[in-house]
């Protein structure tokens, strides 16, 4: 099954702590034997932006976009899980999301 994951991290993480930050979530989808087939960092498409409403006191958040290859249900929740528990993790991060992409 094939999904977009966008994430949302605060503004103030330096450079070392989000390449730090993507490389552990790279690690949490590989864990679950889940396929990165693309990650977009372009500033086109993701970077530094306002956010429509306040998050945890934020109003900018720096968006990082990935296309995730997984192989079932189970280990998508396992990986949602792992990114709420973990406190490396989680300390940064703002808000993300899993959608699915339908064959069209």
């Amino acid at each position: 099954m094939d999904y977009e994951f966008a994430l949302v991290t605060k503004v103030q993480v330096t450079d070392e702590d989000k390449t730090k930050l993507l490389s552990d979530i790279e690690e949490l989808f590989k864990k679950r034997s889940c396929e990165i087939c693309l990650k977009e960092v372009s500033p086109e498409v993701s970077g530094r932006r306002k956010l429509a409403y306040p998050i945890r006191g934020e109003l900018e958040g720096v968006y990082t976009y990935y296309s995730v290859r997984v192989p079932s249900p189970a280990a998508l929740r396992k990986v949602e899980e792992e990114l709420k528990l973990n406190p490396k993790v989680s300390k940064h991060i703002l808000r993300y999301l899993f959608i699915r992409k339908d064959n069209l």
